[in-house]
């Protein structure tokens, strides 16, 4: 199967607007959990990516450890055939934040595509470096600041 970097985007920005903490009557507030077919319903209502795309996208995101499930059900084969999804980890969120900005994607994509490398690890790191260039290179700052309309 092919990884889609868009579909990985895309998943990360449903569950950051849907996972959410949920008042338990006796156990205070705890995490919801988001199903794999709940969540590539979502995604498939607005993207136009397949089925078999959404959840392996998914997978790789609970394999490389940005998002969590409490609850995994493998097959024999290792396909994971159950995993509600409760958390995104601390690393999931800062892959996320640095290529939330559609430009930062943009060149991240365009990056990874240069060099011919397009798994998530790859993509995380390719964002990081762009984020730092941005934030460490007052020339590249002054650049957005001055494209920007505040």
């Amino acid at each position: 199967m092919k990884l889609d970097p868009d579909c990985v985007r895309d998943v990360l920005l449903y569950l950051e607007s849907n996972l959410e903490y949920v008042e338990r009557y006796d156990c205070g507030l705890e995490h919801n959990e988001i199903t794999f077919s709940t969540i590539t319903d979502a995604i498939l209502q607005k993207h136009d990516y397949g089925k078999d795309t959404v959840n392996y996208a998914i997978e790789k995101l609970l394999e490389v450890g940005f998002i969590t499930s409490n609850k995994q059900v493998r097959g024999s084969n290792k396909t994971i055939l159950s995993a509600p999804i409760s958390d995104i980890t601390w690393n999931g969120h800062q892959f996320l934040n640095n290529i939330r900005k559609q430009s930062i994607w943009d060149a991240t994509k365009s990056g990874a595509k240069k060099i011919g490398a397009t798994s998530i690890s790859a993509l995380n790191m390719i964002a990081m470096e762009i984020v730092k260039t941005i934030v460490t290179k007052p020339e590249v700052i002054n650049s957005i600041m001055s494209g920007l309309h505040l």
